[in-house]
C-alpha cells in the first residue's frame, strides 16, 4: 500500500488501520511525504514505481 503523508483527499490514519487489519501474508506499506492524493500522479512517483518493482522483485 500507497500512502501520502499529507493526504488531502483520503484519511491516511483509516488507510492505515485497514492495511494492519488485512489478512494477506505478504504486504508492505510505503509513506510518500509531498504527494496529495493520486500518487502516481503527484510528487514522489518516482519513488512509487521503484517499490512496486522492488516488491514484486523479491
Amino acid at each position: 500500500m500507497v500512502l501520502s503523508q499529507a493526504g488531502k483527499v483520503i484519511d491516511s490514519q483509516a488507510s492505515k488501520e485497514f492495511y494492519e487489519d488485512s489478512a494477506v501474508p505478504r504486504k508492505k506499506i510505503v509513506y510518500i511525504e509531498d504527494a496529495g492524493h493520486i500518487i502516481p500522479w503527484d510528487y514522489g512517483w518516482e519513488n512509487v514505481v521503484d517499490k512496486i518493482e522492488q516488491f514484486v522483485e523479491e
